[in-house]
C-alpha cells in the first residue's frame, strides 16, 4: 500500500510539473523599446509615450505652428476677437510638456496626456495663467485664463489649425 501510495503522488508530481512547464511567456516575443515594459503581453509606456512599441512622444501631436483665432472676454474691459493669429506649440525640456507662445505676447508650459493639455500655472509680469486644451486632428483649442490678481480675471478661447 505504501509504495502504491508514493507511485500515486510520484505520477502527480511529474503531471504538476508537466503542466507548470508548459505555460508560455506573454513577453517573450514583444519589444517594447526604451520607453516601455511588458506586462502580460502588452507593453506599458513610461509617461510621455504611446504606441505599440512605446516609440512615439504623446506631445508630439501638439508639436506645430497654428494659425486661428482668439476670443478675448474681459467682464471689465471688455470682449475682442483676434483673427489670424499664430499660437507655436514645441517640445519643452519634459518629455511630457509643451511650450505655447501665443501670438508673440507669451510664453506657457503645458503638461500633455493623450489628446488634452493642462496649462501649468505660472505668473508673467503680474498675472497669473491657467487652463486647458486639446488637439484633434489639426485643430488646437485652448482654453485660458489670464487673472490680474484684485483686479479681474480674462477668459482667452483660441481655436486654431495647423499650417
Amino acid at each position: 500500500m505504501k509504495n502504491k501510495l508514493f507511485k500515486i503522488l510520484g505520477v502527480v508530481a511529474i503531471g504538476m510539473f508537466s503542466f507548470s512547464s508548459c505555460e508560455t511567456d506573454a513577453c517573450k516575443d514583444v519589444e517594447c523599446g526604451a520607453n516601455g515594459t511588458c506586462v502580460d503581453g502588452d507593453c506599458v509606456c513610461e509617461t510621455g509615450y504611446e504606441g505599440l512599441s512605446c516609440q512615439t512622444e504623446e506631445r508630439a501631436k501638439f508639436v506645430a505652428t497654428y494659425v486661428g483665432t482668439i476670443g478675448i472676454a474681459c467682464p471689465g474691459s471688455g470682449s475682442d476677437n483676434l483673427t489670424n493669429q499664430t499660437i507655436t506649440v514645441g517640445n519643452s525640456s519634459n518629455v511630457n510638456k509643451v511650450t505655447i507662445n501665443i501670438a508673440g505676447s507669451f510664453t506657457l508650459t503645458a503638461t500633455v496626456s493623450g489628446t488634452s493639455m493642462t496649462i501649468d500655472n505660472s505668473s508673467q509680469d503680474g498675472l497669473n495663467y491657467s487652463g486647458n486644451g486639446s488637439v484633434n486632428g489639426n485643430v488646437l483649442t485652448i482654453n485660458l485664463n489670464e487673472e490680474e490678481p484684485g483686479v479681474e480675471t480674462c477668459v482667452y478661447s483660441v481655436n486654431a489649425t495647423k499650417q
